[in-house]
């Protein structure tokens, strides 16, 4: 790919810890490729994962909400694996078709409200991934609501919400435009006036209304995003968060570029690079190319990975949040591309005393003394951590990054 040579090895290979394991493609691979390819991927991922049921068993970051689609795709691609693994896999299929007629009545009750007083909402995440790219759709697990609204409309959501079996739960981001909510049910319900709340991002995604899309659904109409703002959320979103370690993401990406022929690259192109996520899309619709074989072109590619590491200090905090938002999850390897001198001091002081705007999303708080503490137990916190965890020789806290005189 075009854009490895054109940009700085140091950052492509530091912003590569967001891709899935080699274990985890195998995985992916056999839901994801040709039958042929698949049993081929199947037999690799049952050799290196010690053992199928054991490796979701062990796991903790929500692969399990994977085994529905994959048991699907083992029928459906002819791939022979122990019957005890599908007995296994079956249980959740049942346990997700239950999931989802929960989440079907509780997501018709509250938009029949939202209607009744006018309010227009668009349909997040899985719950409009799943209508719009998942035959069928009760493959794709669900385990919450998420739905964006327009600005003015926020104020009144609250007292519907509630009326709808919900209570308010801990406000999940710094934001104001943001509202969270727990059913009854236990399903978590979240309205937005936006699509992210990641702080030193560029414009906020243009022409979301206009260029959404109104899909027959229960006989009603229900407002999904077009697919290249569907895929911008889904990438923008997996890159900054630790939930992409469940891999749907990936499913996910390739389900809505197969469901748009006619995906239009160029607008998913200028909506990418005005939101500052050239870097996280460039990394991930490679590795969706190379490893999935999903049709994304070397231009796409290319345009993007011209606008990875813009000049500014702004664009320079939207990329240490995210390369910070991997080190906890995943440091595949010390090993790589050094980083220049001036990246290096600078992440560490980034890292050491960061800006309010990164502490306030880092830790899901709107609260100023909470923020000042943060300020004050912070470099102890992590000048602590560095004396009490032993380093084997040569391990930098980024994959290929110097240590900078203890950055974590």
């Amino acid at each position: 790919m075009t854009f490895v040579a054109e940009n700085p090895r140091w950052l492509l290979n530091a912003a590569g810890d967001v891709l899935p394991t080699d274990v985890e493609t195998q995985l992916l691979q056999v839901c994801l490729l040709d039958p042929a390819s698949a049993r081929q991927a199947w037999a690799r991922f049952s050799q290196s994962s010690g053992g199928v049921q054991a490796f979701f068993e062990d796991n903790t970051g929500g692969l399990k909400g994977l085994l529905p689609y994959l048991e699907s795709r083992l029928n459906s691609q002819g791939v022979s694996a122990d019957p005890a693994f599908h007995t296994y896999a079956r249980v959740a299929l049942v346990r997700e078709e239950l999931r989802s007629t929960i989440y079907e009545d509780v997501l018709q009750t509250l938009l029949a409200r939202l209607e009744q007083q006018g309010i227009a909402s668009i349909l997040l995440k899985g719950g409009a991934i799943s209508r719009v790219a998942y035959p069928p759709g009760t493959l794709r697990h669900n385990h919450g609501i998420d739905l964006l609204v327009r600005p003015a409309d926020l104020a009144e959501i609250g007292g519907l919400v509630l009326n709808a079996g919900c209570e308010r739960a801990p406000d999940g981001s710094p934001h104001e435009g943001f509202r969270y909510f727990r059913h009854n049910s236990g399903l978590s319900i979240s309205i937005r006036t936006q699509l992210f709340d990641i702080p030193y991002l560029g414009q906020q995604v243009a022409r979301l209304w206009e260029d959404s899309l109104v899909i027959a659904d229960a006989g009603r109409g229900i407002r999904v995003l077009c697919p290249e703002h569907n895929l911008l959320h889904t990438l923008g979103t997996a890159a900054y968060s630790a939930t992409r370690n469940n891999l749907r993401w990936v499913c996910d990406s390739r389900h809505l570029l197969d469901a748009a022929p006619a995906f239009r690259w160029e607008h998913f192109r200028d909506a990418t690079i005005a939101a500052g996520l050239s870097l996280p899309a460039v990394v991930m619709l490679s590795y969706l190319g190379r490893a999935m074989a999903a049709d994304v072109p070397d231009r796409t590619l290319g345009d993007l990975s011209r606008h990875v590491a813009p000049d500014g200090p702004r664009a320079r905090r939207a990329r240490q949040t995210f390369l910070l938002s991997l080190v906890p999850a995943r440091r595949r390897s010390a090993t790589g591309a050094p980083w220049p001198m001036s990246e290096a001091l600078s992440m560490f002081w980034f890292r050491l005393l960061p800006p309010p705007d990164y502490l306030r999303w880092k830790y899901r708080t709107r609260s100023r003394k909470q923020v000042l503490a943060l300020y004050v137990t912070r470099p102890v916190r992590r000048f602590a951590r560095l004396l009490e965890r032993p380093r084997p020789a040569g391990e930098d806290d980024l994959r290929g990054a110097p240590s900078a005189g203890g950055v974590r």
